[in-house]
C-alpha cells in the first residue's frame, strides 16, 4: 500500500521523450533463475482481468509449490553449498536456511546478517551466497544496460521478483530508462515498514531531470505476497502519469511484486 505525500502541486518544464512499447522480443537467463529458485513464469494476460480475477490467482497459483519441488531446492541448495562445505555440512544447512527462508530465492536475499543469525556456525555460507547473488544480479541487470531494457513482460517480472519478493518490508524502486529505453539506473527510492512505504513524487521529478531520463518505471512489494493493487495504489499511479505526462515524460508501467509473482498495473489498464 503506498500513500501519496502530502502537498503535491508542481510544475515542471517539459523535456523531449520519446515513448514506445518495451515489451518485445525474447527471453533469457531461465537456468540461472530456476536456479534462485524464482519460477520460470509467462507472461500474464492482466489487460484482460478485473482485480477479482486477479485476487483469485494469489490462492491457485501460490497452491502451485508441492513437495517435490522443495525437495529439488534442497537438493540444488546442498550441491551449491559443496563449494565451500562438507557434505554433511552442506546437507545440514540446505535443510536449516531453507526451513528458515522458504526457498533458494528467499536464502540469495535475506538481508546482510540473517543468514549468520540463522546459523552463527557457518558465517562462511552468508559470504558465499551474497557473492554468487551479486554475480546472479550483475547478469540479469547487464543486458538491461546494453538494449531495450525490459523486452518481455517475463523478462521484467523475473528481474523484479528476484530483487523484492523476498523483502520483509515494502520496498519502492524506480527503473529510469533513457530514450532507447535502455537502463539508466535502478534505483530504491524508498523503503517502509510491512504494512506501507511513503513515496514522495517531488524526489522522483528532480530524480528524473538529474537522470536526463525519458521514462520510468515504478515497482513496489507487498510483503504479504499477495500483488493486488490497493485503492492507494491507483491513485499514486494516476497522480503521478498526469504529472510525468505534463513533463513528457511516459510512465511505462507500476509493477507491484509479490511472493509468486508480479501485476502490471498498466496491463490491467488502471492508468
Amino acid at each position: 500500500m503506498i500513500p501519496i505525500e502530502k502537498d503535491q502541486t508542481m510544475n515542471s518544464d517539459s523535456y523531449s521523450a520519446q515513448k514506445r512499447n518495451i515489451f518485445q522480443g525474447n527471453d533469457s537467463l531461465r537456468a540461472l533463475l530456476e536456479l534462485a529458485g524464482v519460477k520460470a513464469g509467462s507472461e500474464h494476460s492482466e489487460g484482460s482481468r478485473n482485480l477479482d480475477e486477479v485476487r483469485r490467482l494469489n490462492v491457485t497459483e501460490s497452491d502451485s509449490v508441492n513437495l517435490a519441488t522443495k525437495s529439488n531446492q534442497t537438493s540444488l541448495l546442498e550441491d551449491f553449498l559443496l563449494y565451500v562445505l562438507d557434505q554433511r555440512r552442506a546437507k545440514y544447512a540446505a535443510t536449516r536456511l531453507l526451513d528458515r527462508f522458504g526457498s533458494i530465492a528467499g536464502v540469495m536475499t535475506a538481508a546482510s546478517g540473517r543468514l549468520a543469525e540463522a546459523m552463527p556456525e557457518l558465517e562462511c555460507c552468508e559470504q558465499f551466497l551474497k557473492a554468487a547473488h551479486r554475480v546472479h544480479m550483475a547478469t540479469l541487470v547487464s543486458p538491461l544496460n546494453s538494449g531495450p531494457a525490459i523486452k518481455t513482460w517475463s523478462a521484467l517480472e523475473k528481474y523484479l521478483r528476484l530483487t523484492l519478493s523476498h523483502e520483509q518490508a515494502e520496498v519502492c524502486k524506480i527503473l529510469f530508462l533513457n530514450s532507447k529505453n535502455s537502463l539508466i539506473k535502478d534505483e530504491e527510492h524508498a523503503r517502509g515498514s510491512i504494512k506501507g512505504v511513503q513515496i514522495y513524487p517531488r524526489e522522483i521529478v528532480r530524480r528524473i531531470i538529474e537522470t536526463n531520463a525519458s521514462a520510468i518505471i515504478i515497482v513496489h512489494n507487498h510483503p504479504s505476497g499477495d500483488p493486488t493493487p490497493s485503492d492507494e495504489d491507483i491513485e499514486l499511479t494516476k497522480h503521478l502519469f498526469r504529472i510525468l505526462k505534463d513533463m513528457d515524460v511516459a510512465l511505462h508501467d507500476h509493477v507491484i511484486v509479490g511472493h509468486d509473482r508480479c501485476v502490471s498495473m498498466r496491463k490491467l489498464r488502471l492508468f
